[in-house]
């Protein structure tokens, strides 16, 4: 009898999560500008996250960008992970309440929705751009409208970090699977 056992460990790896209660989904309309906007909810999207991978317990930034993952669930209760950035804030100004992430360029997903954006689906691409609403936060805007905003990324990082800490965590160290 032959028995093969492998040994994986990884060490200084963290996977970090922040929820969102909404946020918009609309169309790039070039550097901080989004157009034929809706809320998320609205549309019925549901369970908004970002997430990033680091080696560090805290948000880093990239350059000018915050590298990361959109993860939300449709219409149809099916969850969709989407890589890209954070790249600019909304609205203008030095109180920015949503972050806002573009799709990387091989971004090609169709997500279900209610069918209030005039579909029962929402394709996203790297000319989608979807803002995160932190939690306490609302935007007021009609649907289908243009949002306008700023490419400040470095408010943003603060923010989001300062949320973070608010939040619940879970720590494993020293763990070992065979």
């Amino acid at each position: 009898i032959l028995i093969l056992c492998s040994v994986l460990q990884i060490f200084g790896q963290n996977t970090i999560t922040i929820p969102f209660n909404d946020g918009f989904i609309g169309v790039s309309g070039g550097q901080g500008t989004s157009t034929t906007s809706y809320h998320l909810s609205y549309l019925g999207l549901t369970n908004l996250q970002f997430s990033q991978n680091s080696s560090s317990t805290v948000f880093t930034a990239q350059g000018n960008d915050i590298i990361g993952n959109v993860i939300i669930t449709d219409k149809n209760n099916i969850e969709h992970t989407i890589s890209g950035f954070i790249k600019w804030r909304y609205p203008s100004g030095n109180s920015p309440n949503t972050a806002v992430f573009q799709p990387s360029a091989t971004t090609n997903k169709t997500i279900a929705t209610n069918g209030l954006n005039g579909s029962s689906t929402y394709t996203i691409n790297a000319n989608t751009y979807i803002g995160l609403t932190f939690n306490g936060f609302t935007n007021s805007f009609t649907e289908g409208s243009e949002l306008r905003g700023n490419a400040a990324t470095t408010g943003l990082l603060d923010f989001l970090n300062s949320y973070l800490g608010t939040l619940p965590s879970l720590s494993i160290a020293n763990a070992t699977a065979t």
